[in-house]
């Protein structure tokens, strides 16, 4: 078969998909960089996986007999190229299996690609709106509403419209590229572009629809009115969006906004974007600011909750001071709008950070993933729940994948996924997806943390001092400083680490370290019983990282400590692991 003869396909191996039709290679929904012949080596391979395909058959379909070239060592450099980029080894195969002095086989398990079948979900990317208005101060406006119009389109239904999320979104902020072009980077079928114009009160949106495939404008219209309008704006479009690339889809009516609190609202929504401690203040404030001014908006309560779990989560509360706060303003945006996505997560992260009604709290995060589908947030949350309080790696696993097939450039997502790994034991694969992360962006923390604490698992001290002191020196939180200690406990230099310890208690000035830290140190350093006496003032203060007690390999010297069991037996997580 020639080159021109191959049919399209798309197919998927390992954390691999390829569509030949568009000549190109992903690898968990990047792009990898591979020449036009080494392309087609594994095009060839992946016709016929399991079968071998002889060195003269790939001379005839990659050298026709017009085109004289050293065949040989052209066909051996393409298949290195082709091995270096699958991560494959000719000594140890995974993929690309040599046959002395016959071919190669693809070693393999390949699958068609869902995207190849019929019901299989359309993927849609919303491009960040252009600012017309000609004030930089409107740039949140804009971002706002792009970020708006995904969760919009998000709540369709997520077997027949997969909507990119907003971090892959906005790294196309101001891009040049061609429709075309992006199309293939994240494997779309459509792209919705618009604009935004605003002037005394008064906004323009306009937007349209564009095949990926062909660049042919299928859909376009104009919106005229008022600023608080701008919610029906976004409905509007999204339904109109819907129903050119399926079908018409119903959905609850969005109430009219006032432009103050709209705009206060997307203010909190750019800060808290930032996962930051002044961002998360800054959001905080503005959503505050938004339902004061309108009490029955229902996103921004919904938005003030998941803002106030995190500033606990992360440190920069306490959790008796923020939670009760992150409860009130889940329960408000659930009875303004039961059907809201934002709702039911942000009460689902209160139920198990707070409440540690486990039930309760998966009951509301899948109800969320089920109204949003689409929903990147709700998605990822729900996969590090099923991981780290059911121990149930496989779908956990399974629901971050999703979360990356929507939000493939999101280094928060591909951080947040590698404890995944980390909690299964599999240390050499969560190192290796932290660091395709940072290959992305190295200005990651939690990778970092991932790197750290899989290395020191796996008894490669020097790597995890390495990582830990990197994170330390740049962030500087909590953790980081833990899991420091840490390693240089285990690693053999105990003074190091109480050094560490003297450090993460000054870290935390004015306020006191939260016991949960100190813990991880006292454990590495063998001292069991002040490390049990730790994590119980933990439990006593409700500390939301005591529930990955069950899961975590920090504190596995601990597990035969009755007072350990007993904290497990109270956390209702006494069940053993699977692993």
């Amino acid at each position: 078969m020639s080159r021109a003869e191959v049919p399209a396909r798309k197919v998927r191996f390992g954390p691999f998909e390829v569509d030949t039709g568009a000549q190109v290679l992903r690898k968990r929904g990047l792009r990898i960089k591979l020449r036009r012949q080494s392309f087609d080596v594994l095009a060839a391979l992946l016709e016929h996986p399991g079968k071998v395909v002889t060195r003269e058959d790939l001379r005839r379909r990659l050298w026709p007999e017009t085109i004289f070239v050293d065949f040989e060592d052209s066909l051996n450099s393409a298949v290195k190229r082709l091995r270096r980029a699958l991560g494959d080894s000719a000594a140890r195969p995974e993929y690309v299996e040599t046959i002395p002095r016959v071919g190669y086989r693809f070693a393999g398990r390949v699958e068609e690609s869902p995207s190849e079948s019929a019901g299989g979900a359309l993927r849609l990317l919303v491009l960040p709106f252009s600012n017309l208005s000609g004030e930089p101060a409107q740039n949140y406006l804009c971002d706002g509403l792009t970020e708006e119009m995904i969760g919009q389109l998000a709540r369709i239904d997520g077997d027949r419209l997969g909507v990119i999320a907003r971090t892959t979104a906005m790294r196309y902020k101001g891009t040049t590229k061609s429709a075309r072009a992006i199309a293939r980077e994240l494997a779309l079928d459509y792209l919705l572009e618009g604009s935004v114009r605003s002037s005394a009160g008064f906004l323009r949106v306009s937007a349209q629809l564009i095949d990926a495939a062909n660049e042919q404008h299928l859909w376009a219209k104009t919106y005229d009115g008022h600023l608080g309008d701008v919610l029906r704006f976004q409905e509007e479009v999204a339904h109109a969006v819907a129903g050119e690339v399926r079908s018409s889809l119903a959905g609850p009516a969005a109430a009219a906004v006032s432009p103050a609190a709209y705009d206060a609202y997307i203010r909190g929504r750019f800060h808290a974007a930032k996962w930051t401690a002044p961002g998360f203040t800054a959001a905080v404030a503005s959503f505050e600011e938004a339902v004061a001014i309108q009490p029955g908006f229902a996103e921004a309560w919904a938005a003030l909750a998941v803002s106030w779990s995190n500033i606990a989560l992360w440190n920069y509360a306490s959790p008796r001071e923020a939670y009760p706060k992150a409860e009130r303003a889940a329960r408000c945006a659930i009875e303004i709008d039961e059907t809201l996505c934002g709702s039911h997560h942000a009460l689902g992260m209160v139920h198990w950070y707070y409440g540690w009604d486990l039930r309760a709290g998966k009951r509301e995060l899948e109800r969320a993933v089920e109204l949003s589908p689409s929903d990147t947030t709700s998605r990822l949350t729900l996969a590090i729940f099923l991981g780290s309080m059911e121990a149930d790696f496989l779908r956990a696993a399974s629901e971050a994948q999703r979360a990356q097939d929507l939000d493939p450039l999101s280094v928060a997502v591909r951080s947040t996924a590698c404890w995944i790994p980390f909690w299964a034991r599999n240390y050499d694969q969560a190192i290796a997806h932290a660091r395709e992360t940072l290959d992305l962006d190295d200005n990651v923390p939690v990778a970092l943390l991932v790197i750290g604490a899989a290395a020191r698992a796996k008894g490669a001290y020097k790597d995890a001092i390495v990582a830990l002191e990197q994170s330390v020196a740049m962030f500087g939180d909590p953790l980081s400083f833990a899991y420091l200690g840490m390693a240089y406990a285990l690693a053999g230099n105990p003074d190091r680490a109480r050094d560490v310890l003297r450090l993460l208690e000054q870290s935390c000035r004015p306020a006191e370290v939260r016991p949960i830290f100190p813990a991880y140190i006292y454990a590495a350093l063998g001292e069991n019983r002040t490390a049990a006496e730790h994590l119980e003032k933990a439990f006593e203060q409700r500390d939301p990282l005591i529930l990955w007690l069950r899961v975590s390999p920090d504190f596995d010297a601990l597990r035969g400590d009755p007072r350990f069991q007993q904290l497990l037996r109270r956390l209702d997580l006494a069940a053993p692991l699977p692993i």
